[in-house]
């Protein structure tokens, strides 16, 4: 598992290097955010996507690996399944679920990681009217800003939750959806 507690430190140095080689060197970008021109936009948004991407690309990639070695991808493969038709039916719905549920953790924070980057880039936003905010005192501006922060993630969370169930390829009433109030389908015997 990947530690995000030197957020700040990999953002620092992913923009140090964007800077240097996309704006110094080469010219492509401007270095801070002037207007709202959509050259502006990219080295912050490159900027608090690299460290997220990499981390759910892992994710993945590891969940693949581990759901192509599985039983029914094997048998799958057995019944004459091509090995496209094993990726995308099989094994990518397996695969998906964890980056699904660590994607709403990974929203949350992007939205942490806004604040720095936007004081950075010098681009105004809600990272910055919050930061703004706070050091000014001004109390309602905060409360307002942490209560629309705080229920983007809660509908982010709802939706990644959601997607998850859609995903899931274990069948309902069994496993994890069977409670108190839904018990579990009883394992039919094979005779």
């Amino acid at each position: 598992m990947v530690d995000f507690s030197n957020d700040t430190f990999w953002t620092y140095v992913v923009k140090a290097v964007l800077i240097l080689v996309f704006s110094s060197t080469l010219g492509w970008f401007p270095a801070t955010s002037v207007g709202a021109s959509p050259a502006g936009l990219v080295l912050p948004v490159v900027t608090l996507a690299v460290p997220v991407a990499g981390f759910l690309g892992q994710l993945m990639r590891d969940g693949l690996d581990e759901a192509a070695a599985s039983p029914f991808a094997t048998t799958a493969r057995a019944r004459g399944a091509s090995e496209s038709r094993v990726l995308w039916r099989h094994t990518l719905r397996h695969a998906a679920l964890p980056a699904i549920s660590l994607s709403g953790w990974a929203f949350g924070s992007l939205l942490s990681g806004a604040v720095v980057v936007e004081s950075l880039f010098g681009r105004p936003g809600l990272g910055r009217l919050l930061l703004d905010a706070t050091s000014s005192r001004d109390v309602p501006v905060v409360v307002g800003t942490v209560l629309v922060v705080a229920l983007t993630y809660t509908v982010v969370m709802t939706v990644a939750d959601g997607l998850e169930r859609l995903v899931d390829p274990r069948p309902r009433g069994t496993g994890r959806d069977a409670g108190p109030d839904r018990p579990a389908q009883p394992e039919k015997a094979i005779v």
